[in-house]
């Protein structure tokens, strides 16, 4: 009565003063089985487990009405104790284990496609995503009529999706799409859908751009009506992936304008740092200096771990205004905090660049530029830089500076694309030092190995 009343506190009691008492009486099981259900009801997992447990023991236990229940109860509770504490994953595991049994003992029981569902639950809580997609698909394909089936074909979608198996994350969002229009994951799993579109567009686009266009095109549509919905709570993230179709597409502006809305409208979403970087970077290749100056600062402002990069594109929105000294200024004060190595190799590059545009500090330049390759001699920029500094010696007749530096440069990168540009600098620094005979054969090896560029007939001279 007090179980049935809903007093599950006081039934828990009452069933427990019952096994102490009558431990052997016929109906000890089936109390056992009752306890573990209130107890389970008020959230007491361990206790309700291990009640459940015991009833599954019993040797009585065939003789239960209520055995099936008792196993998928037992492997729920240990579900939960999993789910709740992830120092607790050894629970999963014994809950699949406990739904093994059910499933091979009740072939045709009342619970089983809650059995294969919380197995497959477990199994992506595991991470184990594969054996997951099997338990969600049985009950996807076993059990249309089953209460867990628009969970199982969103959870099975989502699994797919992670695998990056997109097309069949599709047929599933499709078909819990078709099945489920009052649901209120339906939106949710519309997004899911348009991002796996998304996703299989940036896989084709790695083999064949224009193949990816159209699927790039309908993920744009979608996510646009998803971001346009004002009730939809996710609306950040549909815009801001439909920025990433525009920018797939070739539409810079569009893109940039879309990530600033993003940063803008949504500035508390976990999209909005990423978005103001990625705007102010388009915003800069299509030549908007203003919007992008005024993006990167924010985001420079905004991320520590943007910051590096962000400064680094300020730095050449600035040079590509001519604006040197601003950008020279922000290069030194941005190294000295700069956290990111990648970048802060970037900034060094950013800040030679800028005091070779600087006429008092053109000379510095020379050393900026040297430094960077010496100091990375594996990086990709440090063959540029190379040559940047013996352009620059060459261009301000410090020759015998600029022989050092190519010397250099032709011993370490002999395969560079840039060879035939050091060799050049080599030879005119011996001409310009009337060292003839030490120019004559690199003109010539110029004209022999180089023939197809354009300064051969220069060279010939």
């Amino acid at each position: 009565e007090a179980q049935n009343s809903g007093d599950f506190k006081f039934a828990v009691e009452l069933w427990e003063r019952f096994l102490d008492k009558h431990a052997n009486d016929p109906q000890a099981i089936k109390a056992r089985h009752y306890c573990g259900v209130c107890q389970m009801t008020l959230k007491q997992y361990s206790k309700a487990a291990d009640s459940f447990s015991k009833v599954i023991t019993d040797p009585k236990a065939d003789e239960l009405s209520q055995l099936e229940e008792s196993y998928y109860y037992l492997g729920w509770c240990q579900f939960s104790i999993g789910q709740q504490d992830e120092s607790k994953n050894g629970s999963l595991e014994e809950a699949i284990a406990t739904f093994d049994k059910q499933i091979n003992k009740f072939a045709s029981g009342k619970f089983l496609d809650q059995a294969y569902f919380l197995q497959g639950e477990s199994f992506y809580f595991l991470g184990k995503k594969t054996e997951s997609i099997a338990a969600y698909q049985k009950v996807v394909d076993q059990f249309k009529d089953s209460s867990s089936r628009s969970n199982a074909i969103y959870a099975l979608g989502v699994s797919l999706f992670e695998e990056n198996q997109f097309v069949d994350a599709e047929s599933n969002f499709n078909l819990f799409l078709k099945e489920f229009k009052d649901d209120e994951l339906f939106d949710e799993v519309q997004l899911f859908k348009f991002e796996s579109v998304l996703q299989r567009a940036l896989q084709v686009a790695t083999d064949d751009s224009d193949s990816a266009k159209p699927l790039f095109e309908s993920a744009k549509i979608g996510l646009t009506e998803l971001a346009n919905n004002e009730d939809f709570s996710k609306r950040d993230e549909a815009l801001f992936n439909a920025a990433l179709c525009e920018s797939q597409l070739g539409n810079q502006k569009e893109s940039a304008t879309l990530y600033a809305k993003v940063a803008d409208q949504f500035a508390n979403s976990t999209y909005a740092k990423t978005a103001q970087l990625s705007a102010g970077k388009l915003f800069l290749r299509i030549k908007d200096f203003a919007n992008a100056e005024k993006w990167l600062i924010k985001s420079a402002a905004a991320n520590e771990k943007n910051r590096d990069e962000a400064n680094h594109w300020l730095c050449r929105c600035l040079i590509r205004q001519n604006r040197f000294q601003d950008a020279a200024t922000l290069a030194d004060s941005a190294i000295q905090s700069a956290t990111n190595p990648e970048f802060k190799i970037q900034l060094q590059l950013d800040q030679a660049d800028a005091a070779y545009e600087i006429p008092v500090r053109k000379p510095d330049s020379i050393e900026l530029f040297r430094s960077i390759a010496t100091a990375n001699p594996d990086h990709a920029v440090a063959p540029q830089a190379l040559y940047n500094a013996a352009f620059t010696a060459l261009e301000l007749k410090q020759f015998d500076i600029g022989l050092d530096i190519s010397k250099t440069y032709l011993e370490k990168y002999p395969n560079d694309s840039l060879l035939s540009d050091v060799k050049y600098v080599r030879a005119e620094c011996f001409l310009l030092t009337q060292k003839n005979a030490d120019a004559e054969p690199i003109y010539k090896d110029l004209i022999d190995n180089h023939s197809d560029s354009q300064n051969v007939n220069a060279w010939r001279v």
